[in-house]
């Protein structure tokens, strides 16, 4: 039975540690009677590939934490793991989490990938790993290093 809060549907993140910005988002354009849970993992020091490999060995806990809140989808919101992690691991992820839990699962990069698919649009550039750099909007166009 469902509580108070997301009785029209109940949306789990699984969410870096360092980000404090999804949630917020979330709540301020969900429709009323739906409610996001969140938990979280833990990327240890510089987000190297390192880092973040050892960040997704944490994720089955994450995804059993989040499915025993009792929600109706589960979104991995992480898209630096697209980068760094092998080709496909999003899908197999993805379905790995699903099967574990009788849960829908999706990844930042499967719903970006199909949102775009239904928009018609097909890729036009390929992701890749951010360089350590930051913009500069005082430097005509230039990048500075950190």
């Amino acid at each position: 039975m469902k509580g108070v809060y997301g009785a029209k549907g109940r949306i789990g993140l699984i969410v870096p540690a360092n980000n404090s910005v999804i949630e917020p988002e979330f709540w301020s354009v969900l429709p009323p009677g739906f409610s996001v849970h969140a938990t979280r993992i833990l990327a240890r020091g510089d987000l190297t590939p390192e880092a973040i490999r050892r960040m997704e060995r944490d994720t089955d806990a994450a995804v059993e934490q989040i499915a025993a809140t009792g929600v109706d989808v589960i979104a991995y919101c992480d898209m630096v793991t697209t980068f760094v992690m092998q080709a496909q691991w999003n899908e197999s992820s993805m379905q790995r989490f699903a099967q574990a839990t009788g849960v829908p699962c999706i990844s930042a990069w499967t719903a970006l990938r199909d949102a775009l698919a239904k928009l018609g649009a097909s890729p036009s550039a390929r992701p890749t790993p951010r360089r350590s750099t930051r913009w500069c909007p005082h430097s005509s166009g230039a990048r500075n290093s950190r």
